[in-house]
C-alpha cells in the first residue's frame, strides 16, 4: 500500500543523502517527495535550505527558490482561509525555520570569536610579563561572547532541541573551549543518536508487528527526532506490548532494541507504577473510544494526555529516571488501538536526588545520584527497609508536610 511504499522511499532518500550529503539534485527531489507524498512542508523547506548551502549552479538555485516560495505561499494560503488565529499560526513554522538558521549562523560566528579570544588570552598569559590590562579586556570579551553563545543556543533549543548539526557544534564548543567534557560528550551522543534515527528513518515494516499506518504514527511521534519515544499495542490480547522504539529510547533507559520490543511497557516503570498501570491504560482507551465515536477519520489521535506530565521511569540498572511524558492513542482500522509516548529528559542546573515512597512511606526506589549524595543504593533497599523519617526526621511534622504540598516545597534536614 501507499503508506508502506512511501516509508521505504523515505528511507532510501535518507540513506542516499547520508552517503551523498552535497548532492543538491537528490536533496531537491527529497524536498518534493516530503511535500507532495509525505505532506510535510516544514521538513521540505528545511531540505531546500540545506541544498542552498551547497552552492548549487544557477539553474538549481532558481528551482530551489521557486519551490520554497511556492511551499510558503501554500502554507500561508491554507491557514489564511481559517480565522485570524489560524492565520498567525500559519507562518509560524516558516518563520521558525528562518529564525533557526539565523541563530545557528550567529552562534557559529560567536563560537569562532570565543576560540580566538581564548587563544589571545592564553598567549598573553604565557608571556614573561603579561599585560594585565589586555588580559582584563580580553577576559571581558570572552565573557560577553560566551553569554551571546548561550543566548543563541537557548533560542535554538526552543525551536528545535534535537538538530544533530547544532548539537555537535555546541558539544564541540563545550569540550574544546570551555573544557566541559561531560556536557559536550552528552550533546555529541545525542547528535549521533539523531543521525542514526534519521538514517533508519522508518522501521522495518515487513515484520509482523508493523501495520498499514504505522509509518504515519512513526512520523507523528517524531520519527526523525532523537527524543525517546515508544509505540505500544492498545489491543486487549497484547495490551502494552512494545511494538517500536527509537535509539533515543535505548539510550535513555539503557536497553537494546531487542530487549524492549515485544516486552510489556511496564518493564521501564518502577514496580509501584507498573502494578496499576494496565488498569489506567484500559480506562484511557475506553475514554478515548467514547470521545472518538463521532470521529470517522482513521489514524487520527483519539486521545491525548496532558503535555509534559512528570513521571519517574526505571533504567535497566534499576535506578529512577526523571522524565516528562506525552501520550497519544491512535485508532487504526488494521491494527486497532495503538499507544504512543514521547519522553523528554529533565534538565536541571543543580544536582537532584529522587526517592520513590510506598504507602508505608518507605523508600522503594532511588535515582542514581542518591548513591553518592545519600549513600542509598538499590542493594541497600533490597536488603533492608528505609523509612523516610530515617533520612528526614522532620518529615511527619505538620508544618513540613504542608510546605511540601506547596509549589515552592519545604526545606528539610537530611541525615545519612
Amino acid at each position: 500500500n501507499n503508506g508502506l511504499l512511501w516509508g521505504y522511499a523515505n528511507r532510501l532518500f535518507q540513506i542516499g543523502l547520508h552517503k551523498f550529503p552535497n548532492c543538491t539534485t537528490m536533496r531537491i527531489a527529497y524536498a518534493l517527495f516530503l511535500n507532495e507524498k509525505m505532506g510535510n512542508k516544514n521538513m521540505a523547506i528545511n531540505e531546500l535550505i540545506h541544498a542552498e548551502k551547497s552552492m548549487p549552479p544557477f539553474d538549481e538555485q532558481f528551482v530551489i527558490y521557486r519551490y520554497k516560495k511556492s511551499m510558503e505561499e501554500e502554507m500561508t494560503e491554507v491557514h489564511t482561509e481559517d480565522n485570524s488565529t489560524g492565520a498567525q499560526a500559519a507562518n509560524l513554522d516558516v518563520i521558525s525555520v528562518i529564525a533557526y538558521e539565523n541563530h545557528m549562523r550567529q552562534c557559529k560566528e560567536q563560537i569562532e570569536k570565543a576560540a580566538y579570544y581564548h587563544m589571545e588570552f592564553w598567549t598573553e598569559l604565557q608571556q614573561m610579563r603579561p599585560d594585565l590590562a589586555k588580559l582584563s579586556k580580553t577576559g571581558s570579551k570572552i565573557n560577553t561572547t560566551i553569554a551571546d553563545i548561550e543566548d543563541h543556543w537557548t533560542r535554538l533549543q526552543k525551536i528545535n532541541p534535537n538538530h544533530p548539526k547544532a548539537l555537535k557544534m555546541y558539544g564541540d564548543f563545550l569540550m574544546e573551549i570551555l573544557n566541559d567534557k561531560e556536557g559536550g560528550q552528552e550533546l555529541i551522543s545525542r547528535a549521533k543518536d539523531n543521525v542514526a534515527s534519521r538514517t533508519a528513518a522508518v522501521p522495518n515494516f515487513s515484520d509482523s508487528n508493523a501495520g498499514n499506518n504505522i509509518a504515519e504514527i512513526w512520523m507523528a511521534m517524531g520519527g526523525t527526532d532523537g527524543s525517546p519515544y515508544v509505540i505500544a499495542s492498545g489491543e486487549q490480547n497484547n495490551l502494552g506490548e512494545i511494538m517500536q522504539i527509537n535509539m533515543g529510547m535505548c539510550r535513555a533507559f539503557g536497553y537494546t532494541k531487542n530487549e524492549l520490543v515485544g516486552k510489556k511497557i511496564e518493564l521501564i516503570m518502577p514496580s509501584l507504577y507498573a502494578k496499576p498501570h494496565e488498569g489506567f491504560v484500559k480506562m484511557s482507551l475506553q475514554r478515548a473510544e467514547e470521545n472518538a465515536q463521532n470521529d470517522d477519520k482513521p489514524g487520527k489521535s483519539a486521545d491525548k494526555s496532558s503535555t509534559g506530565r512528570f513521571v519517574l521511569g526505571k533504567h535497566k540498572s534499576g535506578y529512577l529516571i526523571p522524565l516528562y511524558v506525552e501520550t497519544k492513542i491512535f485508532s487504526l482500522v488494521s491494527q486497532g488501538s495503538i499507544i504512543g509516548a514521547t519522553f523528554k529528559q529533565e534538565k536541571k542546573n543543580y544536582a537532584a536526588c529522587y526517592l520513590l515512597l510506598d504507602s508505608n512511606l518507605e523508600v522503594v526506589g532511588v535515582s542514581s545520584l542518591c548513591i553518592s549524595t545519600l549513600g542509598l543504593s538499590n542493594t541497600i533497599l533490597r536488603e533492608s527497609k528505609v523509612p523516610i523519617n530515617v533520612l528526614i526526621p522532620t518529615f511527619f511534622e505538620e508544618q513540613i508536610r504542608e510546605g511540601m504540598k506547596s509549589k515552592d516545597g519545604a526545606t528539610v534536614g537530611v541525615f545519612y
